[in-house]
């Protein structure tokens, strides 16, 4: 499956393996996001804020974690991201 890299990015290209930087906007708080670490496996977690150098993600009950937007994607509309169907608001990219 090969992905278009339109307008939001962070969406896995499964083809190139590849995961593209997300560009958050201050709508895009409180919208769910997958972590993709180097080692380990995936995390979910909900987007709290950003700055220019990192995004703040708040992965299960712990304080929000500052991640870098290249090991981030969006979560989309009926993912099962790591074996839970997660409800994705309408005006959440992906």
């Amino acid at each position: 499956m090969i992905v278009d890299f339109t307008a939001k990015a962070g969406i896995w290209c499964a083809a190139e393996g590849v995961i593209a930087m997300i560009e958050p906007t201050v709508a895009d708080v409180g919208c769910w996001v997958i972590y993709h670490p180097l080692r380990g496996g995936p995390e979910q977690g909900v987007v709290t804020s950003f700055n220019q150098a990192v995004v703040f993600v708040r992965y299960g009950e712990v304080s929000s974690k500052a991640t870098k937007r290249e090991d981030l994607t969006w979560v989309r509309p009926g993912d099962q991201a790591l074996g839970c169907a997660l409800t994705v608001r309408a005006q959440c990219p992906g």
